[in-house]
């Protein structure tokens, strides 16, 4: 028996390629889901055409959940709700400095709350790497499968491979689609700058989308790639096991295979599972958490790398009408990727958003008591407004390094994740800022600097690397197949074993690189 803990991207990949090859696969995971109320507002909108829907069910899943903290950004909630983070304090507690992150318990992970993004890693941001893009090639393959990535061939394809065939493509906004059209006009003198763009690529049902334009607050539909999905074809096998309500904590091997530790999710009641693997995909901080617990490591810090975050609002020369009407999809329209060696040898990755109604919440906050007077010019500026998300290599960025404090008699585990600093994050940033400037007259767009918006470490959810692959592991590091030094039948499958996080979206890679280790193990 081979025990995946974790029902997110990384355990259901992992788990698929196993039982794909026969093996005997029981998933232990927390399995927090959305309440009952909330599962019933979801099934109203099942077979409706928009204008079918209740005001009421509509009111209910943009609702903005209040939140006990001074977050610049709130956390992304799912149809209204903070079930991705619930349940989580009672077992693994964590205390955070300086980070704005916390982890999943859910059933199917964050996958309940990311933006769909899709893009494999420039084979020169993962040099390092004791594992290539080609190793990656065939599970890259095998995770657009699983994940049913959408998109066209473009400029993108010759540094970042498509590695699915073309399918039909989400119509984009026409925002997004007139500043596509000046990327196109001034494509060389751009590619010359080490710019590249292309439309976004997306793990989303693209065929069945009815441009409702509430992506951000989850897909009434359900078209937006959630592991939970994989997670239900799994259980159709009958090697396959799922078994909910299990928050694991520790891990011991022995010669002949692995005891797991763990504690039932809402008694508290101790478990044990015995088998002959392991397979971690908790998602970072848990992953860490668990192996720093199994190798008895306490108030030992490890460094968790991350991709830093930052958004910036564009202005554009000239703006698209009545952007409020129009029917659309409100996920990132268009990457950009900027490889500057006068910044850095890494690849800084750009999405770009069109208008969605959350900009007028942030509009808000942003003008206070001014709102009022910028309320009548409101309709012509979201028609010229763009928001870029941009991140950083790991290299670029603040680190956060975690620490495992042991909980006293009956109560869970402490993570404390303390943000440190990194000389070159602002640098970085400042830099694609200027960029940005220089081609204005390329993006026909001003980048509003004033607004820049720096989030702490942890917010994007791109971390990683506290248990890294390295050709020749040393402690707290891991080999090619994710196993830590001084482990054989344990393996982190996440992002916990990945030796640096490049700028881009980092779940394709997380699924391809879960998929080789599950295809590989006995």
């Amino acid at each position: 028996m081979i025990y995946v803990v974790g029902s997110g991207p990384a355990g259901v990949a992992c788990a698929h390629a196993l039982v794909q090859r026969g093996k005997r696969v029981t998933m232990l995971d927390a399995g927090v889901e959305m309440d009952p109320e909330l599962q019933q507002v979801l099934a109203s909108f099942k077979d409706r055409a928009p204008a079918e829907w209740s005001r009421t069910s509509l009111e209910r899943i943009r609702r903005r959940p209040i939140e006990a903290s001074n977050r610049t950004v709130p956390l992304k909630a799912s149809y209204g709700s903070l079930f991705p983070y619930q349940d989580v304090a009672r077992h693994l507690a964590v205390e955070t400095r300086g980070v704005d992150a916390l982890p999943s318990f859910a059933k199917g992970g964050f996958s309940n709350v990311w933006g769909g993004t899709v893009l494999p890693y420039r084979a020169h941001d993962i040099a390092e790497w004791p594992i290539t893009v080609g190793d990656l090639a065939p599970h890259y393959a095998a995770a657009a499968r699983l994940l049913g990535v959408e998109g066209v061939h473009g400029r993108l394809d010759t540094d970042f491979p498509f590695f699915a065939d073309e399918s039909p493509a989400l119509r984009p906004s026409r925002q997004a689609e007139a500043l596509m059209r000046d990327l196109d006009a001034n494509a060389d003198e751009l590619d010359r700058s080490g710019w590249l763009f292309g439309y976004s690529r997306l793990a989303v049902a693209a065929n069945s989308c009815v441009y409702c334009g509430l992506c951000m607050y989850g897909c009434p539909h359900g078209l937006i790639y959630n592991s939970s999905t994989t997670l239900a074809a799994l259980r159709r096998h009958e090697t396959f096991a799922y078994r909910p309500d299990v928050v694991v904590t520790h891990i011991v091997e022995s010669a002949g295979g692995v005891r797991v530790h763990a504690a039932e999710r809402s008694t508290g009641e101790r478990l044990t599972f015995d088998g002959d693997r392991v397979c971690l995909a908790a998602g970072t901080f848990p992953t860490t958490a668990i192996l720093l617990a199994s190798l008895d490591a306490y108030d030992t810090p490890v460094t968790i790398l991350d991709s830093q975050i930052f958004l910036l609002p564009l202005l554009r020369y000239h703006g698209v009408p009545h952007v409020r009407e129009e029917s659309l999809y409100t996920l990132s329209q268009i990457f950009g990727e900027l490889l500057d060696p006068t910044l850095s040898t890494r690849t800084m990755h750009l999405q770009v958003y069109a208008y969605n109604d959350w900009l007028l919440t942030a509009l808000q906050s942003k003008l206070g008591p001014l709102y009022p007077l910028v309320k009548p010019f409101l309709d012509p500026l979201l028609g010229r407004l763009l928001v870029v998300q941009g991140y950083l290599h790991s290299e670029l960025s603040p680190p956060i390094r975690a620490t495992l404090q042991r909980g006293a008699s009956g109560r869970g585990d402490t993570l404390v994740l303390q943000a440190l600093d990194n000389a070159a994050a602002m640098p970085a940033i400042k830099g694609v800022v200027r960029a940005l400037g220089r081609h204005r007259r390329h993006l026909r767009a001003l980048a509003v600097s004033p607004l820049l918006e720096i989030c702490a470490p942890g917010r994007g959810y791109h971390s990683g690397g506290s248990f890294p692959m390295a050709r020749e592991p040393q402690a707290f590091e891991s080999d090619r197949w994710g196993r830590p030094s001084g482990f054989e039948r344990v393996h982190a499958v996440d992002a916990t074993v990945f030796p640096s996080v490049p700028a881009g979206p980092i779940t394709f890679t997380v699924v391809a690189n879960a998929h080789r280790i599950g295809s590989a193990l006995d």
